[in-house]
């Protein structure tokens, strides 16, 4: 039986905070109050998982000058330190920390609100507020401090679209095994603090007008979230609305579709009693204009809501016509069989993107890694694609293979879908003497070449770690669809699982953080699967696909 596995390998691909090499001794004319070392920090952004060219927020504006928190000891458990506020100076970031001996929790806050919450009672973003909520008269653990610090609350009802204009909150954590000069600080993930939620329209005969409220959404959400759990927001819910007549509406579309002008949502999960998220939105078909109630659904089901994804919602037909009040919408069933949709979620930017003021191109690999053999009738997906564009451009909507021996299969006429933002598979045919070649993709003013190399199959045993000729510094990786025995654990046996560069296999197989530029991927068993690597390098980020095929 074939197994398959998406593996990810990503640096600064999703939101990155990246540590310098290794922490610095302060310089004497600059010296700080105690014992700390100093550390440089980098940081990029990209948007939610398929971009939109333009949006309400500052989605992916990064400031300067984070704050970073510190708690001693592993796990839920570690007890607070401290508190630093980066500081910003020609043209970077540092970060000064007191030295500790042993493992260290770090959590990482950037674009803060202007206060925090415990409870009812706001805490200013700065060293005094932080002790005062974790250390004095208590030191608080890691668990304590995600469970309780809480954003900003939101007004009820909330008249006004949250975040316009405003860089939403992010955050990680990074685990270090120490604080001192020779600590390196690890590459993470900076996921935002809340979802993004878009509705279109592509159904005949109808005009979406907007969205007019949503309903039964949380006022206010955990800062960092350590354990995922969501059921703590089912309190406290809110409605967003423009007023109490509902008109205008809380969010206009715009030619079928608020893309550009999206709501934001706290993460929240569903239940049935407690939390009941939906939208009303406002349409007109066949010349009358009426109200719908959206339930937040897919396939069937209902779903919950998650930091940092976004939701695409596309009507693609209307069967009926919805209520004449806002009033008798709420009182109907959501998703009710006038309204029919598909959603698109997405939770990563795994995608390296280009974008002009029109559009945006995206695939996610400009290389391909081929562990295969001879045999030119078997097809493979090289990479997917996602854009945005609607204009059929004469001349420069083409994907085509630029090396004799290597054939585009599909799309079958060499033109790039337009009909969807949905994921495109590109799939090729390469001759039994293929050994490398390049892929051209050009879409109007866009362009991107995706080089192929073909290699013999692997043995099982076998350890991969170059995964491209004159690679950078790998950062982070894991594996899709990994099997897990519970939710945090994953299976010690797969087939398939990572480590880092020349390091045995450590209990996070599937899920890892590299501070030495340096990851393994081990073939334990037979199968075939697909893996994605990313590599920073030169302040470049470059995503490389890998097929691999054992013997």
């Amino acid at each position: 039986m074939v197994k398959g596995y998406i593996l990810y390998i990503f640096g600064l691909l999703s939101l990155l905070f990246q540590g310098c090499t290794t922490g610095e001794e302060l310089k004497d004319n600059s010296p700080p109050l105690g014992n700390k070392i100093q550390f440089e920090l980098f940081t990029k952004s990209v948007s939610y998982g398929l971009p939109v060219t333009r949006a309400a927020a500052n989605e992916n504006a990064l400031d300067q000058t984070p704050w970073v928190l510190v708690f001693t000891g592993t796990n839920g458990n570690a007890t607070f330190a401290e508190a630093a506020q980066a500081e910003y100076n020609n043209g970077k970031s540092y970060v000064f920390l007191d030295i500790q001996t042993g493992p260290c929790q770090l959590l990482i806050l950037a674009n803060p609100q202007d206060k925090f919450y415990i409870g009812n009672t706001a805490y200013d973003y700065s060293e005094a507020g932080f002790n005062a909520a974790l250390k004095n008269p208590t030191v608080r653990t890691l668990q304590y401090a995600s469970e309780n610090i809480l954003t900003k609350p939101l007004a009820d009802p909330q008249t006004s679209a949250p975040f316009v204009g405003e860089k939403l909150s992010m955050n990680t954590l990074v685990s270090v095994s120490a604080i001192n000069a020779t600590t390196r600080i690890p590459t993470a993930e900076l996921k935002r603090v809340a979802a993004k939620v878009v509705v279109s329209s592509t159904a005949a005969e109808f005009t979406l007008q907007g969205i007019t409220a949503v309903v039964n959404t949380p006022k206010h959400s955990r800062v960092y979230n350590w354990n995922s759990l969501l059921t703590y927001s089912n309190t406290s819910l809110i409605e967003y609305r423009s007023n109490t007549s509902y008109s205008p509406d809380f969010i206009q579309a715009a030619s079928n579709s608020t893309a550009n002008d999206p709501v934001y949502l706290y993460e929240s999960a569903y239940n049935e009693t407690n939390n009941d998220t939906y939208l009303i939105i406002r349409g007109t078909y066949r010349n009358r204009e009426s109200y719908y109630k959206m339930g937040l659904v897919a396939n069937g089901a209902q779903l919950d809501v998650e930091r940092n994804y976004s939701y695409e919602f596309t009507i693609t037909s209307v069967d009926g016509y919805g209520y004449a009040t806002v009033a008798d919408a709420k009182k109907s069933i959501a998703s009710n069989t006038s309204l029919n949709y598909q959603v698109l979620i997405q939770d990563n930017s795994g995608y390296e993107i280009q974008a002009n003021n029109d559009y945006y191109l995206g695939v996610t690999n400009s290389h391909y890694e081929l562990y295969a053999p001879q045999n030119n009738t078997t097809e493979y997906v090289a990479f997917t694609l996602v854009t945005d564009c609607k204009t059929p451009f004469p001349d420069k909507r083409i994907i085509r293979s630029l090396t004799t021996g290597m054939e585009i299969t599909a799309p079958s006429d060499g033109l790039i879908p337009l009909s969807s933002t949905a994921p495109y598979n590109v799939k090729i045919k390469v001759a039994n003497n293929f050994t490398a070649g390049e892929i051209e993709v050009h879409l109007g003013s866009l362009q991107k070449i995706i080089t192929v190399r073909r290699h013999t199959p692997v043995s099982t045993g076998a350890v991969i770690s170059d995964f491209i000729p004159d690679a950078g510094k790998y950062i982070s990786a894991y594996i899709e669809n990994y099997p897990m025995i519970d939710s945090s654990t994953p299976n010690p046996n797969n087939w398939l699982q990572l480590s880092p560069g020349g390091e045995a296999v450590r209990n996070d197989p599937h899920r890892i953080t590299v501070d030495n530029g340096l990851i393994d991927l081990h073939v334990n068993g037979s199968g075939e699967g697909d893996a994605y690597v990313s590599m920073s390098k030169n302040n470049v980020e470059q995503r490389i696909k890998v097929h691999i095929t054992t013997l």
